[in-house]
């Protein structure tokens, strides 16, 4: 088979790469050279890692000793093709408008991703999904601020929905305790959350105004470039040299589908809804990676995954089950 013609799940795999196993062969145990953390993962890492992928820290490249360069940029490029083709209006933007793209992009683009990464380096993936499943927490007290009321039932929803997570992912006895470089990458990782809930309350007023489609643009262009000052920094110019067609695939991947086009549904949808009924779905998404990985990789969960899988729908259900308040 061609390097070309590489299947999905190998694209998996290799993505789902670590900088720790990389540098220590990553084989240890494994039938046939397959890293033991592939045949049975519990704290969710790869799960975790999936959702902050496009940014520097983690990425595409680790197996061939690649650094990370940010893939949303392919992504942004791409949406201003198509609107250029398509709908070139809603390129059109005045100066104060472009200032307000620029701090969402610094918000969603630079600062959330480079938070996630270097807050995975310092503590363990299942921590981090608690940390991460706090978004809808803070999306709920900072809409609350801004005059977004949840029902009682959005409330439980919301708490559902993080206690889920907990099930899932934690062991006990992993998630309590460590040094103070994993209480660090915890603080980022809570800060993420913060940031996405951030992004989201203001978006919903910029979107009062702008098109979904023109706010993602910029915001994801201006991230990019944001971003770029990082990626020089970690080597990206001889890695792209180095790039080979898994590894093209990957990024092309990450910046199509799991940047422009995720990107552009998240903001559209808030648009229509409210901030923490957007924000309560980022907590599928760990949950969607790792039946993935189950499905696909072959990965083994215990039976409290169950459990916290029911809660997190559950969670979302009571969110934005219809007759909940909106703004």
């Amino acid at each position: 088979m061609s390097r070309a013609t590489v299947p999905l799940v190998d694209l998996l795999r290799a993505g789902d790469e670590d900088p720790v196993s990389c540098s220590r062969g990553g084989t240890e145990g494994g039938a046939g050279g397959r890293p033991a953390r592939q045949r049975e993962r519990r704290d969710g890492g790869g799960a975790v890692r999936g959702f902050g992928r496009g940014g520097p820290g983690r990425g595409t490249g680790c197996a061939a000793g690649q650094p990370r360069g940010p893939p949303d940029g392919a992504g942004s490029l791409l949406l201003v093709g198509v609107l250029l083709v398509v709908a070139p209006e809603l390129l059109r933007s005045r100066w104060e408008r472009l200032r307000l793209f620029a701090l969402l992009g610094f918000v969603l683009f630079a600062l959330f991703p480079l938070t996630f990464n270097i807050g995975l380096q310092h503590t363990e993936a299942s921590r981090g999904a608690v940390m991460l499943a706090t978004m809808p927490i803070w999306s709920a007290l900072l809409g609350r601020i801004a005059g977004e009321r949840l029902a009682g039932r959005q409330v439980i929803g919301v708490g559902l929905s993080v206690i889920g997570i907990g099930l899932a992912f934690v062991e006990p006895g992993r998630a309590l305790g460590g040094d103070v470089m994993s209480l660090v990458g915890d603080g980022l990782l809570l800060l993420t959350g913060l940031l996405g809930a951030l992004y989201g309350l203001i978006a919903k007023r910029v979107l009062a105004v702008d098109h979904p489609a023109t706010l993602t643009t910029y915001a994801m262009l201006f991230g990019a470039v944001l971003l770029l000052p990082v990626a020089l920094v970690e080597g990206l110019v001889p890695a792209v040299a180095r790039l080979d067609w898994q590894l093209l695939g990957l990024v092309v991947f990450l910046g199509v589908l799991g940047g422009s086009a995720a990107f552009l549904l998240w903001t559209w949808t808030l648009s229509r809804i409210t901030p923490t009924q957007v924000a309560v779905y980022v907590n599928l998404n760990p949950i969607v990676a790792a039946l993935l990985g189950i499905l696909l990789l072959g990965e083994r969960r215990s039976p409290m995954f169950v459990l916290g899988f029911a809660a997190v729908v559950i969670g979302v259900l009571l969110v934005n089950w219809p007759g909940g308040p909106r703004t």
